[in-house]
């Protein structure tokens, strides 16, 4: 669905070969409402078929808003998205341009918000900084407020940002560039004073609000100047020659959906013949085609001794040896020709169609030699575009020539001569920072299913704040669409059971999958059949990178054909998770694997987090070095001293005696008085917690029982009263090492903190605000909705364990629900498993592995399966026997074996196939355990899993599943006469097919060798990536 517009030229003649041709529309001029109306139509039919919403709601609700804005003020304003898709797609259209192939990477710089020209030159100053980006040049575009009456225009004046000056003399000879005499003449005019040497760079010259130009002069460490030598010349030095690196045309008009906006700069990177060929050969600009070939001896006595291609051919070597010699992003002419190809063969597979004008994209120099000159191309003009439009000089209604007419914007009442308010503003490099920063937006997601990763993130949105537009989103909040448009994406994100994203991560986990599948940012994720989690589980492998990953601080001197849907996008990602599982942080790295797959551009190695140690410092570690790559990617953050980032990863809110000094006022006595009737304490609600009592808040809402953490010490130790204690606390609060040691060895409670250090007394109000928000426990459901209606049945552990020191802990649930009377409420809700669940097939085989309270969701199962026996015997649908049910159950002995006469019963009415029991503490026998009986069973594992495609079903702590999942591989090699590689594909297949499934709950602390084994890995792992 494209809008054509006409080209210029007629049946009887053809304008192609004409530079630029006369302006479409006159200068000034408003569009008509319906014009307006015609082709905003056509643009955001575009716009929403991109994002796969075409006749959707949201499509007829934003038609509507935008019919009403026209109808009422004459235009409408594009939202943000809309706006950075409309300048990609004008890139994308653009017929003269042979770089398109990177239309998807534009950065989009809003600057509508601008109101006056020292604005606007903020504005271009950040532009041109992040652009140039000390060589490795950005494709950019910066775009100020839109056309309305025709009378309140944004215009620069400048051709490019960045230009030569050019000095007619006396004698007619000109000193600079040739081809920008008449807008010297004009600078010089508006007040700017020159040195009149051949490479001073011109002023910008800006016009805001239809008011007169102002110029100012661009900063010298602004312009990257590039010198011009040749690698066998020494002479060609001699010559003086140089060129800036950043081509910025700032002239044209960018016109999308009917709006007009007249001041766009945008910015690509150079081609070498558009310098070597053009810029320093035509006769009409610095034309040095002479000099170079005297310099090299040839003979200039015939054009048939083709002494100007010799000499165009070594003035091109020059310059692409110059820029490449000082990383300075340029790109031959070959390679630009042959990636304009990939180009033209994608947009004519995907768009049917590709304009692009044959006089432009063939290059000025080896036309045959490339590609592009033997291919038939045709010239269409699509909207959204960029036109060519009047220069302002020549339309532009001086404000003293409004004064006697009476049209124009109202000028003020005191009168300036026009020279008088002509001024060359300079500024240095910092003082453009702050205004890049209001710009540069950061989004940050989060998901999370205790809280921590979403706290983390928040932290990152305090530190993301001092240079970047920072917003923090749940996954489970934002809108896929947006991705593709996003700037900066950083992600913070915990793993749920053993590998799965937490349940508000889990349709961004889908989105990311589809849009891999498809290649579509907006993918219907509901057809894309591969995005299950264990799908996901599966593209969570852990990645090694290069110890230099993430800078991607090389130049870019080849246009690259492989550009992702999500290439504009700069991300990092940090992942929270436990080391006692097996795909530790499995959801952050499927998610830092995706989006780099998707073609973003990883800024640093991803973070992880271990609870088991040091997480809290781990994040702070990578937040610091996120930030400070950020900000040098980004051009901002100069100016911040980075104790400040320091403090706010350790900063609180807090009143503490090192922050606040008591002292008397005296006040008048009645003012005193007065204030002081009332209540003496007063209590504020806060976002937290809701009102309720002290007790009710330490006991049901907040986390008294987990150690707290190193931040919550440092904010502790200010509350000490005795020197001894406040330095304990803080050397626990500091040394990261110490804490994880402490932490382990006590696992300290709250109250044992307090008790530890007596001389800290905490206020009420400090321990609502910052204690962590107690976490929900998760149990698996152990009864069949359908056997007992109205009815959830838990099976749950009793937890009391001792800690090093021989205090005695409780856990928190289970010790709660075991004493409540018959008939008590409990708050509860259901979080569903989707893929935990008897198979939709009733005949395929299943084996239940389920240890200890691992029996718990089997439990429900065999309930079901009893009772579509008994309806399907009472249908009398006895035609397909049911698949084999095995239950495979440990404990330590008999005695303690839970439902044991419940599962005879069920084995008697075959229900249960078979039903084996492992003892671990038989007196006088070795300990067995369900991995021991796999074995001993492993031709039916075998048969029932791999040929007969049945389930395999795992329920209990980490540690069991993981053995008893290298216990299945080991019979499936066995078995099935397989390599390693070979099983993994099968296990993999396993997965995919959800036909292999897990409910795995984290390691409790009464396994205690585990723990400790695994804290000491955690620790170790650690220690080793430091040094």
């Amino acid at each position: 669905m494209f809008v054509f517009q006409a080209v210029q030229c007629s049946p009887t003649r053809c304008m192609g070969s004409v530079m630029s041709g006369p302006s479409k529309r006159s200068s000034g001029t408003p569009r008509p409402k319906d014009e307006i109306l015609r082709h905003a139509k056509h643009f955001f039919d575009q716009y929403f078929s991109s994002i796969k919403r075409m006749n959707s709601p949201s499509h007829a609700r934003r038609w509507k808003e935008i019919v009403g804005e026209v109808d009422t003020t004459g235009t409408y304003e594009l939202k943000e998205t809309e706006l950075v898709y409309g300048a990609k797609l004008a890139w994308r259209n653009a017929p003269r341009c042979i770089g398109r192939i990177q239309w998807s990477k534009l950065q989009v710089f809003d600057a509508r918000y601008v109101s006056t020209t020292r604005e606007m030159f903020e504005a271009i100053c950040n532009h041109i900084k992040y652009a140039t980006n000390k060589g490795n040049i950005r494709s950019a575009i910066t775009i100020f407020p839109q056309r309305t009456d025709g009378l309140h225009d944004f215009r620069v004046w400048n051709s490019q940002l960045i230009m030569y000056a050019g000095y007619k003399q006396e004698d007619g000879s000109i000193i600079g560039d040739p081809s920008s005499v008449d807008f010297t003449e004009l600078c010089q005019k508006l007040g700017w004073k020159c040195q009149g040497k051949k490479w001073d760079i011109l002023p910008l010259v800006l016009s805001a609000n239809g008011h007169d130009p102002q110029v100012f002069d661009l900063p010298d460490d602004l312009v990257l100047r590039v010198p011009i030598i040749h690698p066998k010349y020494p002479w060609f030095k001699d010559l003086n020659i140089e060129w800036y690196a950043l081509p910025a045309v700032s002239s044209m008009l960018f016109d999308v959906g009917g709006i007009e906006f007249p001041a766009a700069p945008f910015n690509g990177w150079y081609m070498v013949t558009e310098i070597g060929a053009r810029d320093l050969c035509d006769p009409h600009r610095f034309n040095i085609l002479e000099e170079v070939a005297t310099r090299l001896g040839v003979d200039m006595r015939a054009p048939a001794t083709l002494w100007k291609d010799r000499a165009v051919v070594e003035i091109n070597y020059a310059v692409i040896y110059s820029f490449q010699k000082l990383n300075v992003t340029i790109v031959d002419h070959h390679t630009a020709s042959e990636s304009f190809m990939k180009h033209w063969e994608n947009e004519m597979r995907l768009r049917g169609g590709c304009p692009a004008d044959w006089v432009w994209i063939v290059p000025p120099l080896s036309g045959s030699l490339t590609p592009v000159f033997h291919q038939e191309l045709l010239n269409y003009n699509l909207k959204p575009s960029y036109e060519y439009q009047d220069p302002p000089w020549k339309t532009h209604v001086w404000e003293k020539d409004r004064e006697t007419s009476g049209n124009g914007p109202r000028t003020p009442s005191r009168k300036f001569r026009f020279k008088e308010i002509a001024r060359a503003v300079k500024f240095t490099s910092n003082l453009f920072g702050k205004a890049l920063s209001r710009r540069i937006k950061a989004t940050i997601l989060f998901a999370t299913e205790t809280g921590r990763s979403e706290n983390y993130a928040k932290m990152l949105g305090e530190i993301f704040s001092h240079a970047f537009n920072a917003n923090v989103v749940c996954m489970s909040d934002y809108d896929i669409i947006d991705l593709e448009h996003e700037t900066l994406l950083l992600v913070v994100t915990s793993t749920f059971g053993n590998g799965d994203p937490p349940e508000n991560g889990e349709a961004f986990a889908r989105n990311l999958q589809a849009i891999k599948v498809t290649g579509e940012t907006t993918p219907d994720v509901e057809y894309i059949s591969s995005t299950c989690m264990p799908f996901v589980r599966m593209n969570s492998m852990p990645l090694e990178f290069p110890e230099d990953e993430g800078t991607n601080c090389t130049p870019t001197t080849e246009l690259d054909d492989d550009i992702g849907p999500l290439s504009n996008v700069r991300f990092a990602v940090f992942a929270l998770g436990s080391s006692a599982y097996p795909n530790f942080c499995s959801f952050g790295r499927y998610v830092d694997t995706m989006l780099g797959d998707l073609g973003g551009e990883r800024m640093v190695k991803m973070g992880t987090g271990d609870e088991l140690c040091g997480q809290e410092h781990s994040f702070n570690e990578w937040a610091q070095e996120a930030f400070q790559v950020a900000c040098d990617v980004f051009c901002v953050g100069e100016d911040i001293n980075l104790s400040d980032l320091k403090a706010t990863l350790h900063s609180d809110t807090t009143w503490s005696p090192e922050k606040v000094r008591l002292a008397d006022v005296q006040e008048p006595a009645d003012i005193c008085s007065g204030i002081s009737k009332g209540p003496s304490h007063r209590w504020y609600p806060h976002e937290r917690i809701p009102p309720l009592t002290m007790r009710i808040a330490l006991t049901r809402y907040l986390d008294i029982t987990t150690p707290p953490g190193q931040q919550f010490l440092r904010i502790l130790a200010t509350m000490a009263q005795d020197e001894g204690d406040q330095r304990k606390i803080k050397l626990l609060a500091t040394d990261s090492i110490r804490y994880e040691d402490w932490k382990s060895h006590l696992y300290p409670n709250l109250l044992e903190v307090l008790e530890y250090f007596p001389s800290v007394n905490p206020t009420p109000g400090f321990l609502l605000t910052h204690l962590t928000p107690l976490q929900p426990r998760f149990y698996s459901v152990s009864s069949s909705p359908e056997f007992h209606p109205g009815h959830i049945h838990l099976t749950v552990a009793v937890v009391i364990y001792k800690t090093q020191n021989n205090a005695q802990h409780y856990g928190v649930c289970s010790n709660y629900l075991a004493p409540l009377p018959i008939g008590s409420e409990i708050a509860c809700f259901v979080r569903s498993a989707p893929n935990f669940r008897l198979p939709d097939n009733p005949h395929v085989p299943i084996i239940m592995v389920g240890p200890g309270t691992g029996i718990a969701p089997f439990r429900s199962f065999w309930q079901k399966r009893y009772l579509d026996i008994q309806a399907a015997a009472k249908d009398g649908d006895v035609k397909k026997p049911f698949g084999n049910m095995t239950l495979l159950i440990g404990c330590r002995h008999p005695k303690v074996e839970l439902y044991r006469e419940e599962t005879q019963h069920m084995k008697q009415m075959g229900v249960l196939t078979q039903v084996y029991s492992a003892y671990s503490r038989l007196p006088g026998k070795p300990k067995r355990y369900v991995q021991h009986i796999l074995r001993e069973i492993s031709d039916k594992v075998y048969k029932e899993v791999v040929q007969e495609r049945g389930h395999f079903y795992v329920c209990g702590d980490v540690s069991m599943a993981e053995d008893v999942n290298q216990t299945l591989r080991a019979i499936i090699q066995e078995h099935g006469q397989m390599n390693t590689a070979a099983v993994d594909n099968v296990v993999k297949r396993l997965q995919e097919e959800n036909r292999y499934h897990e409910d795995i709950f984290g390691i409790t602390l009464k396994t205690a060798e585990v723990t400790s084994r695994g804290r000491a890995e955690a620790k170790n792992r650690k220690s080793t990536s430091s040094s």
